[in-house]
């Protein structure tokens, strides 16, 4: 279906081919951007349509528990959060909590 509906939007994008005032091509442009995003938007629907019926199966065959796949997918999110913004830390959750502030506030939050 979306390599039908990029084609289809291939042919339009012939259009700008042909000599068109400024405004006009704009116009053109901006129809074809908003054909391609709503591509992408059924595209990436289907995706997470599939992603988590293929979950489901893999739950309901007893070869992967909810819980251990979410744990994963925080992992992988926070590993690729630290590379795109460079952080790095040597310092343990030991070390965090032998800072009387923290530890405080830690536990005052634990309470709640």
């Amino acid at each position: 279906e979306t390599c039908e509906a990029l084609g289809g939007i291939s042919a339009g994008l012939s259009r700008l081919e042909a000599p068109v005032d400024g405004v006009e091509r704009l116009g053109l442009l901006f129809d074809f951007q908003r054909e391609a995003l709503e591509i992408v938007r059924r595209g990436l629907e289907a995706c997470r349509e599939e992603v988590a019926a293929l979950r489901e199966c893999l739950a309901l065959a007893g070869l992967l528990r909810p819980e251990a796949f979410l744990v994963q997918l925080h992992r992988h999110r926070f590993a690729t959060a630290r590379t795109r913004f460079g952080f790095a830390s040597e310092a343990r959750l030991h070390d965090i909590l032998n800072s009387p502030d923290i530890a405080s506030a830690v536990g005052l939050g634990a309470g709640a």
